[in-house]
């Protein structure tokens, strides 16, 4: 016979954004929960809303599993004395582990006896066992949380009560005070106490009490709800998986309703209005099936039925009005500025204490922009929008819509750009230059965006490390992982080949700040290459799969190229199944292993070859290295690298490399330090397993 479990939490509501992650939390914790307690179990339910988080535990076992715990001691030779007595380390030994010294047993390990005991922990009934679950509800982590009361806990949210109930048993339990029953709390505003007398009757009495306890339930019930709104008039609404969520999160029953606004507030963008609607109303804005345009209506949930629905709309329609017409009122104030004016105001906007005010910041990103543009041999049509988009794109940070609606940034740039006569390419750069916005998010499509959104985060990364703002351990204010992920995939979107070293270097130089500061990055500069290595590693090891052996030695080669890295892991991941691949690696291994501490810098000298092998390698290696600049596909370069792997072998069986003769032994080791030096820009081939 198997038992049914629920435990829940009762709270005041909690923030809508952390329901999903605590409910996730709140499973696994329980799991490994049983597995420690020895408590056998079928399945593991949960549950959540706004003032909620439960799980059901079902196929409970009766009683724990019996456990036999073998615990080892001392050696047998300082367990007993040359007599076979007992000495005091064997006793000491036996009562510790609560046996009698008669109930010693000896066993081998590595050839050397020792005493063990026996321990046969009968498993406990499942009543007196699961009401320690509580301990998981402690051991829960929140972003946020807060102190009620007289008491010094904190928690997500102030506890109002709790359920422990195994199958029609109260299981006694506490947590901050709040003792345990089978009664848990219906809706907030439609119902009271629910009384339950199984785990089973969970979901059926809290839905009889305007509660829906499971979180995809009212999910699919508002997009039914919604759905159905949208094919009675003609609308569709967009898809916000975000504003689903948390909407799901702050209602627990909920009931769809659409209401409308003054048509001319469509005068006002379109995103601006979006973001009024959904960032601050939790709103679903409305389009016209057919066409698309924007509609003077909204979608809305409320956490309720649908009684007084009416009054419901003209409170929501009346809070909206509100809301639109300081977005009119921000906009039409805008409207009156001239770009130029607005660029001159981030003057007096400090981007960072000792970088200066974000103008500066535009001048650097414009210097850097306009680098990249040479080194890419950009058009001279995009090099003049860089000058352009440059100089002003920022502007819009001192706008009254961003400043309500700060989400905005780069979008009201490019919309006011348009409209004040700017170029359609400079319009498109301000609206790109934030991308991607998070890790996977949408990446800039013209040229001259893709340069500039490279020049923001660059700036940004170099002169951030160089004042020491460097991320620690989960800790990054200013998202400087994200924009380096961001340098990274921009440069792979576009089949970009720069070697990130190189070109800070330049970059550096070429840019408006305090000689200091290029003397700090510089310093830092090893630091910030190990930060991108460490988001290309992210990348190769989640995107591609790339196997860490593989990753190590295409990350530290000579030199960081992110489509290099990405070509050659791709490349040597296809080689690891081919006959060769071990006897290359095995090559240039030994190779490493001989060359890399050589501090020798001198030309090769042909006159000093004794062998035909020597001769062939050299030959060899000189047209390896003109094919390798030739080429920059990394599979011809590693064809090229695994024409050398025979040869390298051959020279090693017919040639002595530390040779008698001083001027031969330079030579050869001069020979080996440029294959090393060609074979490291490839790869480190020491990093890979090869069997």
């Amino acid at each position: 016979m198997t038992h049914t479990y629920l435990f829940e939490i009762g709270l005041e509501e909690m923030p809508a954004q952390m329901i999903l992650g605590l409910e996730q939390q709140l499973q696994a914790k329980t799991e490994a929960f049983l597995v420690e307690t020895r408590l056998g179990y079928e399945t593991v339910e949960t549950f959540s809303t706004p003032r909620r988080l439960a799980i059901r535990i079902n196929g409970l076992a009766e009683r724990q599993e019996d456990q036999l715990e073998i615990v080892k001691g001392p050696a047998k030779k300082i367990a007993q004395d040359n007599e076979g007595n007992w000495t005091k380390a064997a006793i000491g030994f036996s009562k510790g582990q609560g046996v009698e010294v008669d109930d010693i047993i000896f066993k081998e390990v590595d050839g050397v006896p020792y005493v063990f005991v026996e321990k046969q922990t009968i498993g406990q009934a499942t009543e007196a066992v699961i009401g320690e679950i509580v301990s998981v509800a402690k051991q829960l982590s929140f972003p946020v949380s807060m102190k009620w009361g007289a008491r010094s806990e904190r928690y997500i949210r102030p506890v109002h009560w709790l359920v422990s109930l195994l199958d029609n048993s109260v299981v006694p339990t506490s947590l901050f005070g709040v003792e345990a029953s089978n009664a848990t709390q219906g809706h907030r505003f439609l119902e009271e106490e629910v009384s339950l007398e199984h785990p089973n009757q969970y979901e059926e009495k809290l839905l009889e009490q305007y509660v829906i306890a499971r979180y995809k339930t009212r999910r699919t019930a508002i997009q039914s709800q919604i759905r159905e709104l949208c094919q009675d008039n003609g609308w569709q609404v967009p898809d916000t998986p975000s504003l689903l969520e948390e909407v799901t999160n702050l209602v627990e029953y909920p009931t769809v309703f659409y209401g409308q606004f003054n048509a001319e507030f469509l005068e006002v963008p379109e995103k601006i209005l979006e973001t009024s609607m959904a960032d601050h109303q939790r709103y679903f804005p409305v389009r016209d099936e057919s066409t698309e345009a924007f509609l003077p209506y909204f979608i809305g949930v409320r956490n309720g039925d649908e009684a007084y629905l009416e009054q419901v709309i003209k409170g929501n329609e009346k809070v909206l009005v509100a809301r639109l017409e300081d977005a009119k009122f921000f906009y039409e104030e805008d409207e009156q500025v001239t770009i130029e004016a607005f660029t001159k105001q981030l003057e007096t906007s400090m981007y960072q204490e000792k970088l200066g005010h974000i103008r500066q910041k535009q001048v650097r990103v414009k210097e850097i922009a306009v680098t990249l543009a040479e080194k890419l041999n950009a058009s001279p049509e995009v090099t003049a929008t860089l000058q352009r988009a440059g100089e002003i794109y920022k502007f819009d940070l001192m706008t009254n819509v961003v400043g309500e609606f700060s989400k905005l940034q780069g979008y009201i740039g490019a919309v006011y750009a348009r409209e004040r006569g700017e170029d359609e390419a400079v319009a498109q750069a301000i609206e790109e230059h934030y991308m991607p916005t998070h890790a996977n998010g949408t990446l800039p499509r013209s040229e001259a965006g893709v340069l500039l959104a490279l020049a923001d985060k660059l700036e940004m990364l170099m002169l951030f490390f160089a004042i020491g703002l460097i991320p620690t351990g989960s800790n990054d204010p200013h998202a400087l992982r994200r924009h380096a992920l961001g340098v990274i995939r921009i440069l792979l979107d576009n089949q970009l080949s720069l070697s990130l070293g190189d070109l800070m270097n330049d970059l550096i130089e070429r840019i408006t700040v305090a000689e200091e500061i290029k003397a700090d990055f510089y310093e830092q500069k090893e630091q910030l290459l190990a930060f991108f290595k460490g988001r290309l590693d992210q990348l190769l090891e989640d995107e591609l799969e790339t196997p860490y052996d593989i990753r190590q030695a295409v990350l530290n080669t000579t030199k960081l190229n992110p489509l290099q890295v990405i070509e050659k892991a791709k490349v040597l991941t296809v080689a690891q199944s081919e006959a060769d691949y071990k006897l290359i690696g095995e090559s240039f291994t030994r190779i490493n292993n001989m060359a890399e501490d050589l501090l020798l810098d001198q030309s090769i000298d042909p006159d000093q070859f004794q062998t035909v092998s020597e001769r062939a390698l050299f030959e060899a290696l000189v047209a390896a290295e003109v094919a390798y600049d030739q080429h920059q596909v990394a599979a011809s370069r590693f064809d090229h690298l695994r024409q050398l792997s025979p040869l390298i072998d051959r020279f090693f069986e017919e040639n002595m490399v530390n040779a008698e003769d001083p001027l031969v032994k330079a030579n050869r080791q001069m020979l080996l330090k440029r294959i090393n030096h060609l074979a490291q820009d490839f790869a480190v081939f020491s990093h890979l397993v090869v069997k």
